[in-house]
């Protein structure tokens, strides 16, 4: 379904369009999900093996910071940005 928006979203005719695709989002949500609570603690120990880091957990702190940079500099009309491109740890 993600892919079917981003083409659409694509086709939409901006100027500009900057996708990110974060893994998990970690902070504080309005109401209670106990499997993004529960992953919340098991992903980064999982995700601390080498090979497995892009699959890792991001604030949504970090994203936004990311995404504010990105705004603000020249970029492609349609730029995609997955965890480990961007969001160096």
């Amino acid at each position: 379904m993600k892919g079917e928006l981003e083409v659409k979203v694509g086709a939409l005719g901006f100027n500009r369009i900057s996708i990110f695709q974060p893994s998990l989002l970690l902070g504080e949500r309005s109401h209670f999900r106990l499997s993004e609570r529960v992953a919340a603690y098991i992903f980064p120990v999982i995700f601390s093996i080498p090979f497995l880091r892009r699959y890792r957990p991001i604030t949504v702190n970090e994203v936004a910071k990311k995404m504010v940079l990105v705004s603000q500099e020249a970029g492609k009309r349609l730029e995609m940005f997955k965890l480990d491109e961007v969001f160096v740890k």
